[in-house]
């Protein structure tokens, strides 16, 4: 629903054998197919499950409605005579439920914890990245170093970006990495920051 129809390729297999002769596809799509006693036709479209259907957690039926008709001459009458036929069937893909989450790992020269003297370098990353199954949207970073702020510069693949914004669309399997650095003073050593 919403979707637009499958392009389907249709074959139709006569029983008395041999081939059909005209195009299967048009033939019934245009309702201008005939077939024999027995006769048997399929046909086949592909639909490319999106994300955005996951991320809407669409349901996505299909329905497939076949009318014909018999179409004789009265023995009676003469007239000509037709019996409308008709069936339909239906199937549905849906999506997966929607699992958002959301990684994110903070590091301080490439490890977890260090210890660092007066005018020594500290050298911090983060990295967020989605592992779940939808994108996710306003995602923002607050950072906090118990010794000040640290200017960071945030990268989502060649693009800067600013996630302390809030601004921030991560698609599924995306991940930015912030960086930036500090110089430890003599205060922090003290306490004093």
């Amino acid at each position: 629903e919403g979707k637009d129809p499958l392009e389907l390729t249709c074959s139709i297999t006569p029983k008395a054998g041999g081939e059909y002769t005209g195009s299967a596809t048009e033939d019934l799509l245009n309702g201008e197919a005939k077939l024999a006693v027995g006769d048997t036709y399929e046909c086949i479209g592909t639909y490319t499950v999106t994300q955005d259907d996951v991320d809407e957690q669409v349901t996505l039926p299909n329905n497939a409605d076949v009318t014909g008709a018999y179409l004789y001459k009265s023995a009676t009458t003469g007239e000509d005579k037709e019996i409308p036929v008709e069936d339909s069937s239906k199937a549905t893909v849906t999506v997966p439920e929607a699992k958002p989450a959301l990684e994110v790992t903070k590091t301080v020269d490439g490890q977890k914890s260090v210890m660092k003297k007066a005018g020594e370098k500290a050298e911090w990353s983060i990295t967020g990245k989605n592992t779940g199954n939808v994108t996710l949207y306003n995602v923002k970073l607050a950072d906090e170093w118990a010794g000040g702020d640290i200017d960071l510069t945030c990268t989502m693949g060649e693009e800067e970006i600013d996630v302390a914004s809030g601004d921030v669309t991560l698609p599924v399997g995306a991940e930015f990495t912030c960086t930036g650095e500090s110089v430890i003073t003599q205060d922090h050593v003290d306490g004093e920051e």
